[in-house]
């Protein structure tokens, strides 16, 4: 018989905070969307930089949408060394306890190329919605 080792509960709210951390760069792609789209909607054409100032859109839906949108990217921005030293953690933690290095290099394969993948969006900006959103 193999001994059974147990995960505790502290490090599944580990890997629910990695996964939140990881996830956010596509939730403010999406965030960035949804701005758009409802800045599309008032103005009647997509919002050109500029021109659209987002700040100056009078409408409450709208400029909850912004507000959260930008503490978004804000919160995004300021949180990338924090994913980097708790995906580094986690890859330690999963070779660590599983022994399988497969395993922790899925794992941490799954993470980077979701995390490095929406970031390389936001950098090329392909419609300008993040220079038109800081405006």
């Amino acid at each position: 018989m193999g001994t059974r080792k147990v995960v505790y509960p502290r490090f599944n709210l580990w890997v629910a905070v990695l996964w939140g951390l990881t996830l956010m760069p596509a939730v403010l792609l999406l965030m960035l969307g949804l701005t758009t789209w409802q800045g599309y909607i008032l103005l009647g054409h997509l919002p050109i930089v500029s021109i659209d100032d987002p700040k100056f859109i009078n409408d409450s839906l709208f400029q909850r949408l912004y507000l959260l949108t930008l503490g978004l990217y804000l919160a995004a921005s300021l949180l990338r060394y924090a994913w980097l030293l708790l995906l580094a953690l986690m890859l330690w933690c999963h070779y660590r306890y599983s022994h399988r290095l497969a395993k922790a290099v899925l794992y941490g394969l799954a993470h980077v190329s979701v995390y490095t993948l929406s970031w390389l969006v936001i950098a090329q900006d392909p419609l300008q919605r993040l220079a038109w959103l800081l405006d």
